[in-house]
C-alpha cells in the first residue's frame, strides 16, 4: 500500500463493504456507524489485516464529511526526513531544495475531510508534539512559517500496537494517546469472529473466479473446514491471499480442493496433512487405510508414544483417545 492514499473519490468503501457475521463484527461495526456523524477523533485497535483502514473509510463515507477529502497516511512507510513537510507542510525556501512557493502538507489537502493516520506508533517524538498541538489548537504551522493555518479535519487514527504500553516504554506521549483515544474502537481478529472464515472465503472466491474469469465454486466441506480451524495470524488479509492463490491453482473444471490451498496451511497440524492425502488418494479401503496408517504414525513420532503424548496427538488428529487405542491395535502400530 502507498504511505500516503489522496483519495477523495474513487474508492467509496462504505459499512456494506465490511464482510461478517459474528457478533464481534457487528458489534464493532454498529459502534462504529454510531460515531460516523460525530466529529471527534476516533482510535482504532486492531492486528495487521483485521481492516482498520476499511472502518475509517466507512465512517467517513457515512459521515457528512464524505464529500471532502480521505486522506489516508501510513506513518510507519514515510522517511523520518520526509515526514514533518509531507505531513504539515513547509514555506517556500524552507530548507535546501525546498520549493520556492512552498508545499501544502497532508493535513491541509484534508481541510473539512478526513486524516487517517495509520501507524501513528510509529510517529517519531517530536512530530507528536506537533500533532497534539493540531489536535489542541486545530492549526497547522508550516515547517519554516510562523503562520497558523486554521484546521478543519476529522482524525481516525490506526494501531496495531498497544499505545499504552508503549506510553509506558516512552516512545509514545500519554497526553496524545488520550487525545487520540476519545472513542477507542476495536476491530477483532479473524480467529475471534467464530463463522465469518467461512462467510468471507465464499466472498473471496465469488471475487477472483469472477476477476480471473473462471468458472463459479463453491467451496468443499474440507477446505471449509481448514479455513475455520486456521488461526489467521495475517487475518482477513491473509485469508484473501489465499483465496486469490487457490483460485490461481484451481483447474478449470471449477473444483477448488485441498491440494490448491498454499502449503505453509498444512505445516502446523498433521491431522490437515492427512485430509489433504485422503482428497486425492485412490478410494480402495487399503489405500486408505495405508495413508492413516502413516499419518497415525507421522503424528506418534512428533508428540511421543507417552500417554501424554498419545492424548496430544489423538487431539491433533481430532479423534478421542479411546479410538486412537483401536486404530493402533487394528492397523498395528506399535512403539517402533
Amino acid at each position: 500500500r502507498m504511505a500516503m492514499d489522496m483519495t477523495d473519490s474513487g474508492w467509496t468503501a462504505g459499512f456494506e463493504s465490511i464482510i461478517g457475521q459474528s457478533s464481534q463484527i457487528k458489534q464493532a461495526l454498529a459502534k462504529a456507524l454510531k460515531v460516523s456523524t460525530s466529529s471527534s477523533t476516533v482510535l482504532i485497535s486492531g492486528e495487521s489485516g483485521t481492516g482498520k483502514e476499511l472502518f475509517a473509510r466507512a465512517i467517513h463515507q457515512a459521515g457528512p464529511r464524505k464529500n471532502k477529502p480521505f486522506v489516508a497516511i501510513n506513518c510507519g512507510g514515510i522517511p523520518e526526513n520526509l515526514l514533518e513537510s509531507e505531513l504539515f507542510g513547509y514555506a517556500g525556501g524552507a530548507f535546501t531544495g525546498a520549493s520556492s512557493k512552498g508545499h501544502m502538507g497532508k493535513f491541509e489537502l484534508a481541510q473539512g475531510g478526513v486524516v487517517f493516520l495509520d501507524e501513528v506508533s510509529s510517529l517519531p517524538i517530536y512530530l507528536q508534539v506537533k500533532l497534539l498541538r493540531l489536535l489542541q489548537e486545530r492549526v497547522v504551522v508550516r515547517l519554516g512559517s510562523n503562520n497558523e493555518i486554521n484546521l478543519d479535519v476529522r482524525i481516525i487514527a490506526a494501531t496495531n500496537e498497544d499505545l499504552r504500553e508503549c506510553v509506558r516504554k516512552n516512545t509514545f506521549r500519554e497526553d496524545l494517546y488520550y487525545r487520540l483515544n476519545v472513542i477507542p474502537l476495536t476491530i477483532p481478529p479473524l480467529r475471534q469472529r467464530p463463522g465469518d472464515s467461512a462467510v468471507l472465503a465464499t466472498f473471496f472466491l465469488d471475487k477472483y473466479c469472477r476477476l480471473f474469469n473462471k468458472r463459479k465454486t463453491r467451496l468443499k466441506k474440507s477446505v471449509l473446514k481448514v479455513l475455520t480451524d486456521y488461526t489467521w495470524p495475517g487475518n482477513v488479509r491473509e485469508l484473501e491471499h489465499v483465496i486469490e492463490y487457490a483460485v490461481n491453482m484451481m483447474d478449470d473444471d471449477g473444483r477448488l480442493g485441498l491440494g490448491h490451498l498454499p502449503e505453509y496451511i498444512f505445516q502446523l497440524k498433521p491431522d490437515l496433512r492427512l485430509d489433504l492425502k485422503l482428497e486425492a488418494a485412490p478410494r480402495s479401503p487399503q489405500a486408505l487405510s495405508d495413508l492413516e496408517q502413516e499419518a497415525i504414525k507421522q503424528t506418534l513420532d512428533l508428540y511421543g508414544f507417552s500417554t501424554e503424548g498419545k492424548k496430544q496427538a489423538a487431539k491433533a488428529l481430532g479423534i478421542s483417545l479411546a479410538t486412537l487405542y483401536r486404530k493402533m491395535k487394528y492397523l498395528r502400530i506399535h512403539n517402533y
